[in-house]
């Protein structure tokens, strides 16, 4: 023993200096291990260095008798210095991770995580050391064998709540000797002096280092030593920790972190600033209490005896609160100057901390957590939640059950699902695969975390964390799937009545991961009904089905949801399919595709009726009751392919037109598919006797659904009761290749409302709306009307009469002899029905409802009339020009805006009429002026035209329709028109003299610009030949008489 342990020390110190160097150099890999692992091995090289110049001073002045145990005189053996040889196995392990080429350090590679054990274990077997009186006490302390818990072949970090008890080399009495002789040592009077500056504390601490240089390794080794001998030096203890926090109190925890962390606030710190925080929170700060320290170094009988005298265990102070205190362990006096997440991630254990934990999270502590879950970062005003850091440190204890008693007191805020959902076990070394310590944590608090949420994810508006949750779970082999008891137990903090709530909410918000967790608890029933109108009643599995959420729909089934069972409406789920995949779910479970509701609808009705082409290609090659339900009817009397026919044109009258842009497919899709194989099957395509399908198809406009409907055994060329054949269901949609097809059939009829197909095709034209839309309106419609059925009813809709303009050939196509010679019992004939009962009544429609198209398609089936002799018959016939009779029309027009859509194309009419128009002797009378009158007001574009027909002067007595003529001085029509309108009237002084009357009172009351007062005053004298003194007899001595006098009084 003579110089062999001087040399074993040597060897340790040197391995350790050169791994600390190369350390040094660079990371390695080993990330916050690494920032763990230089401090940690620069203190224990100087410990080493420390305890060699002992052992070489005790073999020096020891004799051979020394060198015997004095417990056993006649052992003279060597230690076996197993804190060497545990040290030096753990540098060779070290030594492995640094010479590694790739990848950051694994938790198999040399036991990483217990590396910090071992080194503070020697660093502790040292401190006892130092106080060796001799070499075989000295060789006790080297020898004395490692705990399990710190051999570097450990594959878990240790445990602290049993392995923290320092097994030093001592008998029992020694070392509670020692534990004695320390506290002594920091109560002595000489430490008990206040400090009152920090020049003045660094002074005393010069002073105690020359006097007393045992205090600075009392004040770190006494605290492994507390639990044990709690009972026996409880009086020591509690002296030092006396509430009022005395000096000496102060004194060692300053003490004990210039030890502990010199770096920070030691000699090596690079500036006093740590320091100088610490000393105004340990001296100055009345909220830092003697509970703070105890709970930070994991001493629970303190803490315990502490609050016992009246502690409060919520006290916050500069180094959080002691529950954040316990949490962190000793690193909590590291407050401000490091993340406490990092502090957690490579911790400095505490003596006891998991019984600490456990005593801060008793009933009657952990209550007030809540109003204090606050602990000090890097920023003094940015708090800390307590959630992450519980989480972390109960994790590396592998405490679930401390963890879960604080869980319903801590706010689980975002940052904290955050941390969950994101969180990289990997970073930590003792939470790596294959953790059985992680994995126990992991599996008890996990699932109830998942409760937790589920009980509130409507309340936090965050579902996806549920399903992070899950991912996380099955990560570690935790899937509920597994059905272990612990997922079927009852989900705390729910009663009977919300949880169904919940059940059907989580359904319809398509929470599945809810919904996966509620279906495990012992009282979910799928079959229960839900309260509210006909369409949401029913079970979960109805509203899985009507959101088509196929995923929810599986896990229902397999809960045992009945696939038969009704909602109010009669329906099962099959009736409420919206893909394949539910469908082959269902029918999978025993669905069946003859179930109807209570309105007669089976899964072909309805699929038709949504025009779901997928869904019946499907039931056509899969359903073997296909046949059956093709020619079931509804109640009421409709077959699929009837229904395919007539529901979407319901659909598209309050449909807003988009121009077809949503639709992937034309509306009656599903019929023309069901069409293509009902050949020869007329019981496939019946409707009620209300209904004529072939009708339907010209509606649509559709060559392909009435050749459908010919090949399928149906009559498509008859007509109903009415009179009425496919024909007179034509509108704006038909084609020529559609109008000759019906026409093959024979020649169209008059109905029994004296109407023919090229009149019907315009009164068609009101099926595009709703019946409210096309509601009579009350002579106010423009004040009242208009504002309530604007805001409900679409300009234009979807249905085919929308789509376009009148196709002109399909239109001539309508006017075969038949129709053009036709009467009705009026005996009128085609010309002065179509202005009379078309043009005339369209008048009364709603402005929003007559739209462009609506406005060419007029122009247009008065050119193919005027074409095809029909305006010419009605002039032979009647002895009436057809513009005359036009504009008497117009005279009763109910006029309310030249701007009007109808109104405007009536111009464009005129024109046509004019044109082809060949007897034009005057036959001036009150109809035509009260025409002309409204003309006047209407199309001043197509004005001069029509006065150019009627050429000869205008009688005296007529001044009110001149007047009105000259009101045009007051529009906006360009003096080139305005120029071209006088020059087709014949000269008229008095007329003259009225308008420039007219044109003084516009210009008196400033109703229009001078310059276009002045430029028609110029253009109306120069017409009328009339000058400035227009006002005094003309040149023939006429008297203006009462007509003029009368004129003034109606202006005045």
């Amino acid at each position: 023993m003579d110089s062999a342990l001087p040399a074993a020390l040597t060897r340790v110190r040197r391995h350790v200096d050169t791994i600390y160097h190369t350390l040094l150099a660079a990371d390695h890999g080993l990330g916050n291990l690494g920032s763990e692992l230089r401090p940690l091995l620069r203190s224990l090289s100087g410990k080493l260095h420390s305890t060699l110049l002992l052992s070489e001073e005790l073999l020096a002045t020891s004799s051979c008798r020394d060198l015997k145990d004095p417990q056993d005189p006649q052992d003279k053996t060597q230690g076996n210095r197993a804190h060497l040889a545990a040290c030096h196995s753990a540098l060779d392990g070290l030594s492995s991770l640094l010479n590694r080429t790739h990848g950051p350090v694994d938790a198999a590679d040399s036991s990483a995580s217990s590396l910090v054990d071992v080194f503070q274990t020697l660093k502790i077997q040292l401190d006892l050391a130092s106080h060796a009186k001799s070499l075989p006490a000295l060789e006790r302390c080297l020898s004395t064998k490692p705990s399990p818990s710190l051999s570097p072949s450990a594959t878990c970090p240790r445990d602290s709540s049993n392995s923290d008890q320092i097994h030093g080399p001592q008998t029992y009495q020694e070392s509670l000797d020692a534990f004695s002789r320390a506290l002594e040592i920091l109560l002595d009077p000489q430490f008990n002096t206040r400090i009152s500056s920090y020049h003045e504390y660094c002074a005393t601490v010069k002073t105690r280092a020359e006097n007393c240089h045992e205090y600075s390794k009392s004040a770190i080794v006494w605290p492994g030593y507390a639990e044990v001998f709690w009972p026996q030096c409880k009086h020591l203890v509690t002296k030092l920790f006396y509430p009022d926090k005395p000096s000496s109190f102060e004194h060692w925890v300053l003490e004990y972190c210039r030890q502990q962390w010199p770096d920070v606030y030691g000699d090596q710190a690079l500036t006093p600033t740590h320091t100088l925080q610490l000393m105004f929170t340990v001296t100055e700060s009345s909220s830092f209490s003697p509970l703070h320290a105890a709970a930070a170094l994991g001493l629970a009988q303190l803490c315990e005896h502490l609050i016992d005298l009246g502690a409060d265990p919520l006290q916050y102070s500069p180094i959080g609160t002691p529950f954040y205190c316990a949490l962190v362990g000793p690193k909590a006096f590291l407050a401000r100057t490091e993340n406490p997440t990092l502090l957690v991630q490579l911790p400095c254990s505490s003596v006891a901390q998991a019984e600490t934990i456990e005593l801060f999270t008793r009933p009657a502590i952990i209550r007030g957590i809540r109003e204090t879950a606050v602990g000090p970062g890097p920023a003094p005003a940015e708090p800390f939640p307590l959630a992450t850091l519980s989480f972390y440190t109960c994790l590396r204890l592998g405490n679930g059950d401390s963890f879960l008693r604080m869980v319903p007191h801590l706010e689980l805020d975002d940052s904290f699902w955050d941390m969950l959902i994101f969180f990289n076990f990997e970073d930590f070394p003792w939470v790596k695969h294959p953790s059985k310590r992680a994995w126990a944590f992991l599996n008890s608090v996990l699932p109830c975390l998942f409760d937790f949420h589920v009980a509130r994810y409507d309340e936090l508006h965050r579902p996806s964390i549920l399903k992070y949750l899950l991912v996380v779970m099955r990560k570690w082999g935790l899937d509920m799937v597994k059905e272990k008891p612990r997922y079927c137990r009852r989900i705390a903090d729910i009663d009977d009545a919300d949880f169904r709530a919940l059940v059907r909410n989580a359904v319809q918000l398509h929470e599945r991961e809810v919904v996966f967790r509620l279906i495990r608890d012992p009282r979910f029933d799928p079959n229960t009904h839900g309260p509210g109108t006909r369409e949401s009643q029913g079970t979960i599995l109805h509203m899985a089905v009507g959101d088509d959420h196929v995923a929810l729909i599986r896990d229902i089934l397999d809960a045992g949801a009945d696939v038969h069972v009704r909602n109010q409406g009669g329906q099962t789920p099959i009736l409420a399919v919206e893909s394949i995949g539910a469908l082959e779910l269902l029918i999978q479970h025993g669905a069946n595709t003859t179930d109807t509701d209570a309105d007669g609808y089976n899964i072909w009705h309805i699929a038709a009726a949504n025009n779901d082409c997928d869904l019946l290609e499907w039931l056509l090659a899969n359903d073997p009751n296909g046949q059956a339900n093709r020619a079931a009817c509804m109640n009421s009397g409709y077959t699929p392919i009837a229904k395919a026919m007539t529901f979407p044109l319901q659909d598209l009258r309050s449909m807003e037109a988009d121009g077809g842009r949503s639709r992937r497919r034309p509306p009656y899709a599903a019929a023309l598919l069901l069409l293509e194989t009902s050949k020869g099957k007329p019981s496939f395509v019946r409707a009620p006797a209300s209904v004529h399908l072939p009708q339907v198809a010209a509606e649509w406009g559709s060559l392909e659904l009435a050749q459908g409907l010919l090949e399928a055994g149906l009559d498509v060329f008859g007509a109903d009761g009415e009179g009425n054949s496919a024909l007179h269901s034509l509108n704006f949609a038909a084609t020529e290749e559609l109008v000759a097809f019906l026409l093959s059939g024979g020649p169209p009829e008059i109905n029994a409302q004296g109407k023919t197909p090229a009149e019907t095709i315009f009164l068609a034209y009101n099926n595009a709306y709703s019946p409210q839309a096309l509601a009579p309106r009350s002579s106010n419609w423009l004040k009242v009307d208009l504002v309530f059925t604007r805001a409900y009813m679409p300009e234009l809709t979807e249905h085919p009469a929308c789509a376009r303009a009148l196709d002109p050939l399909a239109y001539e196509r309508l006017l075969t002899p038949r129709v053009l010679a036709s009467r009705d019992s009026q005996g009128r004939g085609l010309w002065e029905r179509f202005m009379s009962d078309i043009v005339f009544q369209w008048a009364y429609l709603p402005p929003w409802i007559v739209r462009p198209h609506v406005a060419d398609s007029l122009v247009t089936a008065v050119k193919c009339l005027v074409k095809h002799g029909a305006a010419s018959a009605f002039e032979r016939e009647k002895g009436q020009r057809a513009l005359e009779h036009f504009l008497g029309l117009v005279a009763r027009w109910p006029f309310r805006s030249a701007s009007h859509t109808p109104e405007a194309c009536f111009a464009d009419m005129a024109k046509e009429i004019v044109s082809t128009t060949t007897d034009f002797s005057p036959l001036p009378n009150e109809t035509y002026l009260d025409g002309l009158r409204t003309a006047i007001l209407c199309w001043k574009t197509w004005l001069p035209p029509i006065l150019r027909l009627f050429s000869q002067p205008l009688p005296d007595d007529l001044r009110d329709a001149n007047v009105l003529l000259f009101m045009l001085v007051r529009d906006a029509m360009g003096n080139d028109m305005f120029r071209q309108m006088l020059e087709t009237l014949p000269v008229d002084r008095k007329i003259g003299r009225l308008a420039l009357q007219y044109l003084d009172i516009y210009a008196a009351g400033h109703y229009c610009s001078e310059d276009l007062i002045c430029e028609r005053r110029k253009m109306i004298q120069s017409w009328s030949g009339l000058q400035d003194g227009f006002r005094s007899e003309d040149e023939d001595g006429e008297d203006d008489g009462d007509g003029d006098e009368n004129w003034d009084d109606e202006m005045g």
